[in-house]
């Protein structure tokens, strides 16, 4: 953020409230979206633990993984 040419790095106080809620939406968004793509890479890597056929788990598994998985975006937004 010291990048002087970062659009992230002005001052907050110097947007509406408005402003202030539409910047914290596309961050928000934003951090959905990077997670989302690394998610896909994940999956998409042979040699990662996660990844796996889903084929192989039974429905019941596979309504776990993804109750897990969202669960997980979910905590990792809340930290940002």
């Amino acid at each position: 953020m010291n990048n002087p040419h970062n659009s992230d790095s002005f001052n907050l106080n110097d947007l509406s409230p408005e402003q202030q809620k539409m910047l914290i939406e596309i961050r928000r968004r934003k951090t959905e979206l990077l997670l989302e793509i690394q998610f896909l890479k994940t999956m998409n890597n042979p040699h990662n633990s996660d990844s796996f056929n889903l084929n192989d788990l039974s429905p019941e598994q596979q309504k776990m993984l993804i109750e897990i998985r969202r669960r997980k975006t979910e905590l990792l937004l809340e930290i940002q």
